[in-house]
């Protein structure tokens, strides 16, 4: 369900006023309480896929042998290899140490990352 915004439901401090209720919503939040609350929403559960706390990911156990999208994908990441139209992974490309020594000493300003000051 697709909701257009009407310039009638349009406030004064630039808010949006639901037609059916009267709340005021910001421009992006009138859509989606308009859909929640008063349309094809309610129905509408954001848990599903979620079994025993964790989400099942779409591509978990999909494999080269068990997809065909991966093997098509694996095909042509070997065929342009083959014609050297690309190479493989970071072949023969190594940090200098001077570049190793300037990441060393960013890492050493950040607290290695991973945490606010």
């Amino acid at each position: 369900m697709i909701i257009n915004l009407q310039e009638e439901w349009l406030t004064d401090n630039g808010k949006y006023k639901c037609p059916h209720c009267g709340k005021t919503y910001t421009k992006k939040g009138i859509s989606t309480h308009i859909w929640r609350t008063h349309g094809d929403g309610k129905s509408h559960n954001p848990n599903q896929g979620y079994e025993n706390g964790s989400r099942i990911i779409w591509n978990r156990g999909l494999t080269k042998e068990t997809h065909s999208s991966l093997i098509k994908a694996g095909e042509t990441y070997s065929t342009r290899i083959k014609n050297g139209e690309i190479q493989p992974g970071f072949l023969g490309k190594k940090h200098s140490d001077k570049s190793k020594m300037k990441m060393s000493l960013s890492a050493s300003q950040n607290n290695r990352g991973g945490r606010c000051k």
